[in-house]
């Protein structure tokens, strides 16, 4: 029997230094855009995080792809 992994749901978590606190720790802040197209490939992925990057006014940012399967 085959198995396949179909996606419900496709987001972008981007996490960025937004200062610095009291003691000199940084800061962090993060926002996720969900509903995202589930034919978003790899490669269109990446490439809106490198946009979205260069909007972002931090040395610091992390984009990350959130992806829930269901086994069916």
């Amino acid at each position: 029997m085959a198995v396949s992994a179909v996606p419900v749901k496709v987001s972008m978590l981007v996490k960025y230094q937004n200062g610095v606190d009291g003691k000199g720790k940084p800061k962090f802040k993060s926002q996720k855009l969900s509903k995202l197209n589930f034919a978003l490939t790899d490669e269109d992925f990446s490439l809106v995080s490198k946009e979205i990057t260069k909007l972002i006014d931090s040395q610091n940012v992390t984009v990350q792809k959130e992806q829930i399967l269901v086994i069916a």
